[in-house]
């Protein structure tokens, strides 16, 4: 899939009014998230997030988007950041073989 797909979060992200900023100086914009979330599709309908953040890691510091440690131990610090800032967004890492539930937000009386 090409780019398009992105158009829907870059929109959104250029709509708000605040900048969000994550850990080593990242700000959490269309420029700076777009090339990340490029190289996750490639892992859709894959394995298991916990199973793919080295070699994610690794996809990074091949397309130059990233240089941080993708090794045996490595890697994971800059995955579960990411992941944090995708789960902002509303996105979610799915596993097609298992059951999704979706529901409202809990509400406060």
């Amino acid at each position: 899939q090409s780019s398009e797909g992105m158009a829907p979060v870059c929109q959104s992200l250029r709509s708000r009014p605040r900048l969000l900023v994550v850990p080593k100086g990242l700000a959490v914009s269309t420029d700076s998230l777009k090339p990340r979330l490029q190289v996750l599709k490639e892992f859709e309908g894959g394995k298991p997030w916990r199973e793919c953040q080295q070699e994610y890691v690794q996809r990074l510091n091949d397309e130059k988007i990233s240089d941080a440690a993708a090794g045996a131990d490595g890697g994971a610090p800059l995955a579960r950041m990411l992941k944090q800032v995708f789960v902002m967004l509303g996105l979610a890492w799915v596993d097609p073989d298992d059951r999704v539930e979706s529901r409202p937000p809990a509400t406060s009386s």
